[in-house]
């Protein structure tokens, strides 16, 4: 199944995605044609949004089975490369089934991207800036801060 997967995605029209693309559920519904137009907008990719007020089945994938579930969506930049990140958002406020001094928190990975700039060379084409992004891949159930 995850080879039919990275089949599908490095076929789609000699496509490079992100390693965040390999992620998200396989064979979620993604149609090219149907991702954002605009410069900046999350879509929402896999996973019920909705905060559940228990516990699931062992059974379950982590995302929906953890203490603080979470959904991912496609993050897309027209003016950054790669131009789609698949990041996770949290369901919750609060963990579910733990105290309430604790709340969910996203876990962050730092990615590699090139930025546009505004800026063109000689020949018109656009130049790139090499640089990092902070992208969310989970939550976590965490003591709230203390102030």
């Amino acid at each position: 199944m995850h080879q039919q997967w990275l089949d599908y995605y490095t076929t789609r029209e000699g496509r490079d995605w992100h390693e965040s693309m390999y992620i998200s559920q396989p064979f979620a519904k993604i149609i090219r044609d149907s991702l954002p137009t605009s410069e900046h907008r999350d879509f929402h990719l896999y996973g019920d949004q909705e905060c559940p007020t228990k516990l699931v089945s062992d059974d379950a994938p982590v995302q929906e089975r953890a203490h603080c579930p979470w959904f991912n969506v496609i993050n897309n930049d027209r003016k950054r490369y790669p131009n789609e990140l698949t990041e996770a958002r949290c369901k919750c406020d609060r963990c579910i089934g733990v105290d309430g001094l604790s709340q969910c928190e996203p876990v962050y990975y730092n990615v590699h991207v090139l930025r546009r700039t505004e800026q063109c060379d000689h020949e018109g084409y656009y130049k790139w800036q090499s640089g990092w992004q902070k992208i969310s891949v989970g939550c976590t159930c965490a003591r709230r801060p203390t102030v």
